[in-house]
């Protein structure tokens, strides 16, 4: 019981929340009430920590990794909880329940992380799948919101039909669907050609929840409908499971990695990079431009997969930790300052941004210590993030897609400066952004997030200390 207290605790809030919405709706009320569940969470890890690592039955296990990828989702909850705070109560006159799906959402994920069963990956999935429909389609004036929410869930319906398909296909002729079942399955079991159909499916439905090529066409409309505070959300700790149940499964002894698992790596890597950097160049508004940017993000956490073993495992989450931060830091000044009462979209135009640096310095230093590390500049996260995801990809030779990767990162640089440079300069007469002072609850929390960044591209040695105990 104790090493899913925090699972406890983020399922029992919402509960603890329902019951407060029936007898009263204080937005203030809810909301501190989902803080202090998250808080509760968070606290409740050490305990966690010290009955791990820990089967809880044969669909779940508390371990360091899955603690960390918990933490993560956690933290990345609670700061959008104290970003989102103003943006939701400007935008629904019952906003109380965005925080029942939110704390819902969290708990899917930290299932998620601590799975090591396809049933258990399934359930996790779906749970946080079901949110998030309802969270981008949450505010009920904004149409582009709920057209968002239908798309994510025509997308999640079409990730669930062929996770389902592929576990039922490997369980059909392995007998088996957990992690380490798959891995103990023989080469000539592995070549069965059913076996890698459903392995297929199983590549299919992860590329679909992290928007890879070719499974990413609706990812920029869905960036651009839903809410960012809602994208925020979706866009970091949304797959913050699926990247914990993908470095579990590299962490387990060799034999994991087929051939064909390499190709589809390569393959759609390089897709992604190519194809999230150049579609993003053409962008002028900035959260059609992110998500292309997401899609070339995940084409480089492939390559890192390429290395294989705890290289890859470490790698990746010190990549995901950076792209998290920064993620959370952009997405939350797009929200904080598109809190005008009465509006009902957000502020979403590069050209809106123009000199945000003069009119809100915090805010506009946050913008583009979050965009330089999302360039891959020296001093930010970001870019020690890519030197190890090449170090990764140099480490079994993979050439090619390292040259994609650098070709790509110049695209990349090129269109997230155009922003910086939007941000630094003067603004026009008449600016979006000249609007009463923003709360300084989600400021210093956003300063944090920009401070953490740079703080992870020059003195990362305490965290890579910390990944790599993780991993080893």
């Amino acid at each position: 019981m104790l090493a899913l207290l925090p699972l406890v605790i983020l399922a029992a809030t919402p509960i603890v929340l329902l019951l407060t919405i029936s007898t009263e709706r204080r937005h203030a009320l809810t909301a501190g009430l989902a803080l202090t569940g998250l808080v509760g969470a968070l606290l409740a890890l050490p305990t966690a920590a010290a009955q791990a690592p820990r089967d809880v039955t044969v669909l779940l296990r508390v371990d360091a990794s899955g603690l960390a990828y918990a933490a993560l989702a956690i933290v990345a909850a609670a700061c959008l909880v104290v970003i989102g705070y103003r943006y939701v109560g400007a935008r629904e006159a019952n906003p109380e329940e965005y925080y029942v799906l939110l704390l819902i959402a969290t708990a899917g994920i930290v299932a998620m992380a601590f799975s090591t069963h396809f049933v258990s990956f399934y359930l996790g999935l779906e749970i946080l799948s079901v949110s998030l429909y309802g969270l981008m389609a949450y505010f009920r004036r904004d149409r582009w919101g709920t057209e968002a929410g239908m798309k994510y869930l025509v997308l999640a319906s079409a990730s669930a039909a062929f996770l389902l398909f592929g576990m039922a296909l490997i369980y059909a002729e392995l007998g088996t669907m957990t992690f380490a079942g798959l891995v103990a399955a023989s080469p000539e079991q592995m070549s069965n050609a059913v076996v890698l159909l459903g392995l297929a499916m199983l590549c299919a439905s992860i590329g679909f929840k992290l928007s890879i090529v070719p499974f990413h066409y609706w990812t920029p409309d869905i960036y651009d409908g839903a809410p960012a505070s809602v994208v925020a959300f979706a866009s970091t700790a949304g797959k913050l499971g699926v990247f914990a149940v993908i470095v579990r499964y590299f962490l387990l002894p060799v034999g994991a990695v087929t051939s064909g698992l390499t190709t589809y790596l390569v393959v759609t890597a390089v897709a992604s990079m190519l194809v999230g950097n150049l579609l993003a160049l053409l962008q002028t508004n900035l959260k059609r431009l992110l998500a292309y940017s997401s899609i070339a993000h995940m084409g480089y956490i492939a390559v890192a997969f390429l290395a294989h073993g705890p290289v890859a495992a470490e790698t990746v989450t010190f990549y995901v930790l950076g792209y998290t931060l920064a993620s959370i830091a952009v997405f939350g000044v797009i929200a904080v300052l598109s809190t005008e009462p009465g509006r009902t979209s957000d502020l979403d135009h590069i050209a809106d941004y123009k000199g945000l640096l003069r009119t809100r310095p915090v805010l506009g230093a946050v913008l583009i210590a979050g965009l330089l590390s999302f360039a891959g500049i020296p001093l930010t996260a970001g870019f020690l993030g890519k030197v190890y995801v090449v170090l990764a990809g140099a480490q079994d030779g993979h050439w090619f897609v390292l040259l994609a990767l650098a070709l790509s990162s110049v695209a990349g640089a090129w269109y997230y400066l155009r922003v910086v440079v939007a941000v630094c300069s003067t603004p026009d007469g008449e600016s979006a952004l000249e609007r009463p002072s923003v709360p300084a609850a989600p400021t210093a929390v956003l300063a944090v997030l920009a401070v953490a960044v740079l703080i992870l591209g020059t003195y990362p040695a305490p965290v890579l200390a910390v990944i790599e105990s993780l991993h080893r």
